[in-house]
């Protein structure tokens, strides 16, 4: 049970970080995916959003850290590798 309930609180945790990215609140953003990654670090779009989010930042070196953490995970993914490009 404990893990369904992490689950459900990351995915709450990425659609407040993907309306704050929206919203251009990329530091929230980034901050909010944090928490899905707590959560859940083995889903590679928690990952992939934070990049995003550090992206929009100028924060590369973390981005890129992110990118490839979500290439990793899914290594045939391509939007993982497109966010390692924009990183």
């Amino acid at each position: 049970a404990a893990a369904v309930g992490a689950a459900a609180q990351a995915r709450r945790h990425k659609e407040e970080g993907n309306a704050a990215l929206q919203a251009g609140k990329h530091a929230e953003a980034a901050r909010l995916y944090g928490k899905a990654i707590e959560c859940d670090p083995t889903d590679p779009v928690y990952h992939s959003n934070r990049s995003a989010a550090f992206a929009a930042l100028h924060r590369f070196a973390a981005a890129l850290a992110d990118a490839d953490e979500a290439a990793r995970l899914r290594p045939g993914w391509a939007k993982a590798h497109v966010r390692r490009g924009a990183a």
